[in-house]
């Protein structure tokens, strides 16, 4: 008689873990962060004939998700303000590429040798710490050619809320600093949650610019 052969079992493929990094490094001077995705391992399957579908119209992105607006002395949108004067064209934009509104949302703008960069979000029950390190750990994924140092930390006031701040400094190995960057986060009383990052390739000016900053905000009505 002729022997049948069981079917070998195929293990599945592993589908990869898409790695999102996120605010701003010394020196480089960084963008956004990127999404960095592994291509998975196709598997064939048997063709098989779909049954027609309608075909649904694709959203198109609101050209207001992110854009560009003039500088002025005064940035006062989505609940709050803050002190722009002397800085670059400002990048208004959100995490998800959405337009950003009261709950969510960043700016980006360069004041002289100083990027700043304010995003402001809900704060999900993490505490002030928590968001601090996440804002600090994406600005070390998009830099990872640099070498970070933290430097200090402290407690900030802003617009009469208690808040916290760090320090640090990054180059490449065994040269020294190349740049300096100062986290400051607080909220304003609600569920929303502010973090302002400054760097710079001077400590000094990005001290003065950094108090500067948190000192004009105000946490609006």
């Amino acid at each position: 008689p002729t022997k049948v052969l069981e079917p070998t079992s195929v293990s599945p493929t592993q589908i990869p873990v898409s790695a999102t990094s996120t605010p701003d490094s010394a020196k480089s001077d960084p963008s956004l962060p990127s999404t960095m995705t592994s291509t998975p391992t196709a598997i064939p399957v048997p063709t098989q004939v779909a049954s027609p579908t309608p075909e649904t119209k694709k959203e198109i992105p609101s050209l207001d998700a992110a854009r560009s607006i003039s500088s002025a002395d005064l940035y006062d949108r989505h609940g709050f303000s803050i002190n722009t004067s002397g800085g670059s064209e400002i990048l208004e934009l959100s995490r998800d590429f959405t337009a950003p509104n009261e709950q969510r949302g960043m700016i980006i703008f360069t004041n002289q040798t100083s990027r700043v960069l304010l995003e402001w979000a809900d704060r999900s029950g993490k505490s002030d710490l928590e968001f601090l390190a996440d804002s600090y750990r994406d600005i070390k994924d998009v830099s990872p050619e640099l070498d970070f140092s933290d430097v200090g930390e402290g407690i900030i006031t802003v617009d009469s809320n208690n808040g916290i701040f760090g320090s640090f400094s990054a180059g490449k190995g065994g040269e020294g600093p190349e740049g300096y960057g100062l986290i400051g986060v607080w909220g304003c009383g609600g569920d929303r949650i502010f973090a302002l990052v400054v760097t710079g390739s001077d400590a000094t000016v990005l001290q003065i610019r950094f108090h500067d900053l948190i000192d004009s905000f105000r946490c609006g009505t």
